[in-house]
């Protein structure tokens, strides 16, 4: 029984394998290829590549924003290189080598240190916390009258505390 049922366990364990290797070879082929020169891309897939280049490189000829939504000339120019490079086979990689070398900047629009991706996320925390300390201040609990028996923030149930209460917000209304 024991014997048999170990022959199973690794029979099944034999196939779980065989499944991951077949998926791991499978998702290898239909990931996205390299373009060789002997492999040539269809003007479709050129195209799409040259417009995910232009949506992704920052333009130096306006500040944050893209080459593709940049209405300078000079930028049109950039658009019109990335489209020729793109048609002679040009990895993206050396496209955007070829376009720092223009410029020598950062043209990936990612934060450039470690602070310029943690500052937003620290400014706001502060302010929150501001924001709550501020809120706090200002909705304090109304203070007790003297001659009141109850704590601050008390809601009264005495009608005799109610009475004296009330006396007092009308007093406080003829002043």
């Amino acid at each position: 029984m024991l014997a048999s049922m170990w022959r199973r366990s690794a029979e099944f364990l034999r196939i779980a394998l065989q499944l991951v290797v077949l998926v791991c070879v499978l998702g290898g082929l239909v990931g996205e290829a390299p373009v060789f020169a002997d492999q040539a891309e269809t003007p479709d897939e050129q195209a799409k590549r040259a417009q995910d280049l232009n949506r992704t490189v920052m333009s130096p000829f306006c500040p944050g924003r893209t080459l593709e939504g940049c209405p300078s000339p000079s930028a049109k120019q950039w658009r019109d290189d990335i489209r020729e490079w793109v048609a002679q086979g040009l990895s993206s990689d050396e496209i955007r080598r070829r376009l720092y070398q223009r410029t020598e900047q950062d043209l990936t629009g990612s934060p450039s240190t470690a602070l310029d991706s943690v500052l937003p996320f620290i400014v706001t925390l502060a302010a929150l916390v501001l924001l709550v300390l501020l809120l706090r201040k200002l909705v304090k609990p109304t203070p007790v009258a003297e001659g009141s028996s109850r704590k601050a923030g008390e809601p009264a149930t005495n009608p005799q505390d109610l009475d004296a209460r009330l006396d007092e917000e009308l007093r406080n209304m003829d002043d």
